[in-house]
Formats: structure tokens, sequence, C-alpha cells
């Protein structure tokens, strides 16, 4: 199926009617149950309390009072108007029948889930740019997430500070700095213990920190590139590359609550091209399996040794239990950034079996232990423009993935996306991250340029796709009801049937949807929730330079609720 671009009407009128201002109150004492971490790991089919809903990242919705045959009857509830303008790849959060919301690193908000009227605001002021600079750290960067636990919202900030709010009033309770370059997704709670992956300072490594997250406490950090004397430092072949490789953990960690295993996926090395760092470059492009009391490595893969294409690895990896050649396996489903797909026994670390999504021409081949060999000819080089794909881009990016335990599919979009690259030059230092490089379209992809996939994770097979005209940045959000939710760049929301991929109904909305969709129910109603605004590098942003015509309106950063008619 093609989705071709779906006229936007004037909403003006209607936004007004909806969008509601902010306010301040707070949550009554007896309104709040305390958020425990048996609440977090088997959450009650009405709450959404985390980015993916389960630590296992599902992004799966067991409601299923919007099904396949009252779908098209969807209205609009509410929207909620964040008062921030901007990338908005936020993921709201409902518990206790309200909302909780971080957009960007400038302002959290709480809010009635069901009407959407604000309760309260806390707005952040960033740490003075005179101290970013000194200290090499950013400022207000995207949020992807927010994290509840017991009585508090702990959200990661885009200046390296993690702060936990009061979840009934909005107050600071507590606030860490830690050694990160900045923050744009939220941690996960594995035993009590905040695990957060920060992006790395320039000319430095990136870490994980755990925090106790009742204190604010640190109590473990752990470097993701190996320092002298550590396994896997001589992976970076020359002296002083490791000490700056970079590798930042920009996504969220995944957790299995039964093996006590919490899971880090390391981004790419630095600088981009290999060419001044030979070696493996351990543990960049890889998933760590740590140990959540202590840090500790207890077994890693890496997906892509010797990175030269900006091919990061830090998106969440799915977990689920399956039959996988006749036995029961605890599994992992993994894509990067270059979309290639690998499936892993996630209590060992072995390595099961691959496949692509998004066209690619880096990749030469794949062992039997999962490793690639890379085409050496498209490394880019100075002086040397080549066509190489995907691009920086992505063939898929951050935008999450999904798995309904229902179809046994692996949900996942992307886009058929090259570049046009030259190496630059590099001295230790440079800001730069040594590419030249701008976005083609994928040889053979004239008609189209984003797709969904619906994958059965156990052969790699494709179920069935759906393709767009322009790049896409949809999340796909699976209920049990059997729709699959979808919004995208052409300001267009959309739901699907989850084991066809038939298109049931559409909406437009204000701004592009680069925002993760969640769905919840307060007082036996499910709403399907989209967060607006625009443009991300990913999506609107590589829209805008391939398919500007179909980039849809640029809007501040809402959220987009919807539910079935209520007599």
């Amino acid at each position: 199926m093609r989705i071709k671009r779906l006229a936007v009407s004037a909403f003006a009128a209607l936004i007004a009617s909806t969008a509601l201002p902010l306010a301040a109150t707070a949550i009554a004492q007896d309104a709040w149950q305390p958020i425990t971490e048996d609440f977090l790991n088997n959450p009650p089919d009405e709450a959404w309390p985390a980015k993916r809903r389960t630590p296992s990242a599902l992004g799966y919705s067991p409601l299923d009072q919007i099904n396949r045959e009252n779908v098209a009857d969807l209205e609009l509830a509410f929207v909620l108007e964040t008062g921030v303008m901007g990338t908005n790849e936020g993921t709201p959060v409902v518990v206790n029948d309200v909302m909780f919301y971080q957009a960007r690193s400038q302002r959290i908000i709480a809010a009635d889930a069901a009407t959407g009227q604000l309760i309260w605001t806390y707005d952040y002021n960033v740490r003075p740019v005179e101290e970013r600079s000194e200290l090499g750290i950013g400022g207000d960067q995207t949020s992807r997430g927010i994290v509840v636990y017991e009585n508090m919202v702990i959200a990661n900030m885009g200046d390296a500070v993690i702060l936990a709010l009061d979840a009934q009033s909005g107050q600071e309770i507590w606030r860490t700095e830690t050694n990160a370059q900045g923050y744009t997704s939220p941690g996960m709670i594995a035993g009590g213990i905040l695990v957060s992956g920060g992006r790395a300072r320039d000319n430095d490594r990136a870490s994980v920190t755990g925090v106790d997250a009742e204190t604010g406490e640190i109590l473990w950090e752990r470097y993701v590139i190996p320092g002298p004397g550590e396994p896997g430092y001589e992976t970076w072949e020359v002296e002083g590359t490791a000490e700056r490789g970079h590798g930042s953990v920009w996504g969220t960690p995944t957790y299995d609550p039964e093996l006590n295993l919490v899971y880090i996926f390391v981004g790419n090395p630095d600088p981009y091209t290999r060419q001044t760092r030979p070696g493996d470059n351990l543990y960049t492009n890889s998933v760590l399996a740590l140990d959540p009391p202590t840090g500790e490595i207890v077994w890693y893969h890496q997906f892509v040794p010797n990175d030269s294409w900006d091919v990061d690895s830090i998106m969440e990896g799915i977990l689920f239990d399956a039959e996988y050649q006749g036995e029961m396996r605890h599994l992992m489903i993994h894509t990067g950034k270059s979309g290639f797909t690998n499936l892993l026994d996630r209590e060992t670390g072995e390595w099961l079996d691959y496949r692509f999504t998004a066209y690619q021409n880096v990749f030469a081949s794949v062992d039997e232990n999962g490793r690639p060999t890379m085409n050496e000819d498209l490394v880019p080089r100075p002086g040397e423009r080549v066509i190489a794909c995907p691009s920086t881009r992505g063939g898929t990016d951050w935008p999450a993935r999904s798995y309904s335990p229902d179809t046994g599919l692996y949900y996942i979009s992307g886009n058929h996306v090259c570049m046009d690259v030259e190496g630059i030059e590099y001295s230790p230092g440079d800001p730069n991250r040594n590419l030249d490089d701008f976005r083609v379209r994928a040889p053979g992809y004239d008609e189209y340029i984003g797709e969904l996939w619906a994958i059965d994770p156990l052969t790699m097979e494709t179920a069935w796709s759906v393709t767009y005209e322009h790049p896409t940045s949809a999340i796909p959000l699976p209920t049990a009801g059997g729709v699959l939710f979808a919004g995208d760049v052409d300001n267009t929301v959309r739901a699907y049937a989850d084991d066809s991929g038939e298109l049931l109904w559409s909406h437009p909305v204000a701004s592009t949807v680069e925002g993760h969709p969640i769905s919840y129910m307060v007082d036996g109603v499910q709403y399907v929730a989209f967060p607006t605004g625009c443009c991300s590098i990913a999506g609107a942003g590589l829209a805008s330079e391939l398919t500007p015509d179909i980039l849809g309106l640029r809007g501040s950063a809402q959220i987009w609720v919807f539910r079935l008619p209520q007599d």
C-alpha cells in the first residue's frame, strides 16, 4: 500500500476551542497512588507509565475498546498546548489518570488525562551558557520521554542534569549533575536505580550512570569505551583514540527484571570516518548487558565494528519471549540506524539472525556470528565523493519500533535515502565530524522514500509494508484492538489493520507528528494521544530536503488526543 499526501484542513477554530491554557494547581493527596517498580514492570492495562510502556519496550497497548470495526469513528477529545516551540519527539506518560509530559528541556507539565486541563507546569532554567561552555555540555535539547517513580517525575535534561519533581505539585525534590554532555532520552528504573545513558562531550567518552532514584545519589558510572588496562581498549589501535572515541548513549535502556539485566545501546565512534582510529572500536555500535547494582558488563554484542558512516546503534532493543527453532528463548530484536536488524538471545548474548530494512550498500556481508564485513570502496575519504547508503539520517533513526504479542510482528519505519559524501581531513580536537554530506534518494526509489514494515522476527520475513512518497518518522503503536496507529511528517495521524496494513482511518493535525503515540484509559474510555511539533532532522528535516512540497505545517508542541464518541 502506498500512502499519498493528505490535504491539511484549516484547524485554527478547532484548536482555539480545544487547546487548553497553562494553569497551576496540584494533584489531590488521595488521588495519587505511588508508582512502585512492580507497577512499572507490570502496568495495569489502562496505564502508559514509561516511554515504551514496559521495560521490555514493546510499545504495545493491551486496550481494545478502539478496534478495527469502530476506529473510523474516532473524534478529537482535546489538544494539549505545551507552550513550547520546536521539535517535539517526546512521549506522554499516563498514571493515576494524570498525563505527564516533558516538552524539550524547557517545560514539564502535568494534566488531567481525560480533559487536558493543566494541573501544574515546571519551567526549567538551563545552566548559564558560560558554565555550559566551560564544561562542554549542552543546553536546550529535545526530550523523548520522562520517568515516573513512587511520588516523583524524573526528567533527564539537555544540560546533563537529572531532575526529580514531586508528581503532585511539580516542586523540585532533587537534582544531580552528571558527566554527560546532555540527555535526550529518559532513563530506566532497575531495582530502584535510575540507569541513564548520556551524550558524550567533545573529545571524550560517553558514560552510563546509575543513580539512586529516591535520593539522586550517583551510585556508579561506566564509560562505554574502555580505558587503559580494561578489556577492549586494545581495539582502539592508535593511542589516544579511545579517550576521545565518543560512543554517545542517547537512547533509552531496556530492562529484564527476571534476568536482572539492563540493556544499553551505544552509538557511533568519533570522528565519523575510520582513517584515524583503526580497530573494532569497542564498545561503539554495541549492546551492553549490565548488572544494575554495579554497572558491570555481563555480555556484549557489537553490531558494527569500526563504523565509518554514522550508523548509530542507540535504538531500543525490544525484549520478547518466543519459541525459536524448537526452544523457548528470551529474545531481543534490534535495528540500528543502518536498518541492520539483529535477533539475539538476551540472556546469553548469542547472535541468531539478521536482515536489512531500508536500502543499503555499505554492508558487504554478515558472517555466522553476526559480524558484518563493510564495503571498503564506500568509506568516505578526502577528495573522493561516493554514494553511501543509508545517509547519516539513517535508514531508520530514533523513532521507536514496536512489537505486538497478538500478531507476533515487529513494526518499524524507515527511509530509502543515501548520501553523497566525502571525508574531511581530521585532527584531534576538530569540532567537525569529518564528513561533508548531503542526502539523495536511494537508487530505484523514485516513487517513494518512506516505508513502514511489519516483520516476523522469528523468520525475518516481511508480513506487509506501507510506502510513503515522503520521508517518514512514523512511530507504530499496536493495540489489542487489532489497530496500529502512527503519525507522520505530512500533518496526518493514521490507523492501520495490524495484520495487513489496510488503512482504516486518518485525521489531519496542526503540525508534523514526530513524537511517540500512546494509548490509555480513564473512567472506562480509551484515548490515543499523538505529540505534534516540528522539526526533527530524522523526519521533517529530511522531508524538507527531499520532498519539501509534502512537508506539513510547522507549529508549536502540542498533544492531540482522540477517543470514540461519547453518548
